[in-house]
């Protein structure tokens, strides 16, 4: 009767994914791996352990979701009991998402968001009333950006009135430092 016997040194860890010199904008990832003995592993990024998967079998393995810093060059590898992977690299330049604070599309359901968004349209007009009564362009642009930013958020209640800000804004951002701060008065009277 013969048996089979496994040793440590047996035991072949071959990552798969990411490739070596990745490239991520997003997080989070993926990692992934094969085995051809089953064990209990561990991934490390940067030399340090981030999580772990027990009892891994010898098919497809991944670390899913794992949170991405940015960073050059950043090594990468898998240790399963003892043994340790290649090393690979990945670089990860994870900009902010913006597009979501940007992209409003419906009204705010709520009376306190939806007094909240008046006030500041209020306040930018205000503001670009002080620009214009004081000969201070730098308050009336700025007055100038909180409109055109409160008509994205506006656009799609009221669409028109959205459109309208939108443009009213535009003007006054293009107006406000062309003019600058000393402009004429009497041009508004």
């Amino acid at each position: 009767m013969s048996c089979l016997v496994f040793g440590a040194n047996d035991l072949n860890v071959s990552l798969i994914n990411p490739g070596n010199n990745s490239n991520f904008t997003s997080s989070p990832q993926s990692f992934s791996f094969n085995l051809n003995i089953s064990s209990n592993c561990d991934l490390r990024i940067n030399n340090s352990y981030v999580t772990n998967l027990s009892g891994v079998n010898t098919s497809l393995n991944t670390f899913s979701s794992i949170r991405l810093n940015n960073g050059s060059s950043i090594p990468w590898l898998v240790n399963c009991t003892g043994n340790l992977s290649t090393t690979r690299y990945y670089n990860a330049l994870i900009m902010p998402q913006v597009t979501n604070f940007l992209s409003l599309t419906q009204c705010p359901q709520t009376i306190s968001g939806s007094l909240t968004l008046w006030l500041i349209v209020i306040l930018a007009l205000f503001f670009i009333y002080l620009g214009f009564q004081y000969q201070l362009g730098f308050i009336g642009f700025f007055g100038a950006l909180m409109l055109m930013i409160c008509s994205w958020y506006i656009s799609p209640c009221v669409q028109i009135f959205g459109y309208i800000l939108a443009g009213t804004s535009f003007v006054f951002i293009i107006w406000f430092p062309i003019k600058g701060i000393g402009f004429n008065n009497d041009t508004f009277k």
